[in-house]
């Protein structure tokens, strides 16, 4: 076989295979499996308009059905695997990795709340802002991520560096505000077409080594 076919071939899929191991949150529709923790996370558009202390006590069938709030370090884990650096202070940035994060996470979870920057030209920056609970179960926080409409900048922030509510500041309610909930989520082996591409290559590496030595036994 051609050792140029060859590279190419083992090229492409070094290329499918790495794209097919950081394919660890799996969009199910309502919900996104992280496949590394085994964590179900339901979209934060089905809990916005839910206090905490409302959740906790049973509103909206949450708890009933499995859910339980994300805690900080889960959420942290969440925006890293979604390519994050990590959960910024609150300012804006221009990374691409960042950008990326900020509007898969939007494609996954849901948008809450665009924002409108009016400095230094108006500016939409669709995203969302929920709550987690510190590991501990004593504090909440909010986490947001938004990315400018322009795909210029994004914001991945983690209040809990500077603002933790106490359980008497539970009670809140708005409905551009979300809640982290997760649940044990079941992985299931699917044929997806990263593994079905591997396979079609080394048919095709086969065939083509197959073809080389008929021809040689013809010779």
């Amino acid at each position: 076989m051609n050792s140029q076919v060859v590279k190419g071939l083992l090229g492409l899929s070094l290329l499918i295979a790495s794209a097919q191991s950081n394919a660890t949150l799996i969009d199910q529709g309502n919900t996104t499996l992280q496949s590394t923790t085994g964590l179900e996370w339901i979209d934060v558009t089905a809990t916005a308009g839910y206090s905490i202390n409302g959740i906790l006590g049973g509103a909206g069938n949450f708890v009933n059905d499995g859910w339980r709030f994300a805690s900080f370090s889960e959420v942290r884990s969440l925006y890293m695997e979604a390519g994050a650096s990590a959960a910024t202070s609150g300012a804006f940035v221009s990374s691409p990795a960042e950008i990326a994060a900020a509007q898969l996470l939007n494609s996954l979870l849901g948008v809450l709340s665009p924002s409108i920057s009016f400095y230094p030209s108006p500016l939409i920056f669709p995203g969302s802002s929920a709550f987690a609970l510190s590991d501990d179960g004593s504090f909440a926080a909010q986490f947001v991520y938004q990315v400018a409409e322009d795909a210029s900048s994004a914001r991945l922030w983690d209040t809990s560096q500077a603002f933790q509510y106490q359980q008497n500041v539970w009670n809140g309610v708005n409905p551009s505000v979300g809640n982290y909930l997760v649940r044990s989520g079941n992985i299931v082996a699917v044929s997806e077409p990263a593994t079905l591409a591997l396979f079609g290559i080394g048919m095709m590496g086969l065939v083509l080594a197959t073809r080389r030595k008929l021809r040689r036994s013809t010779i």
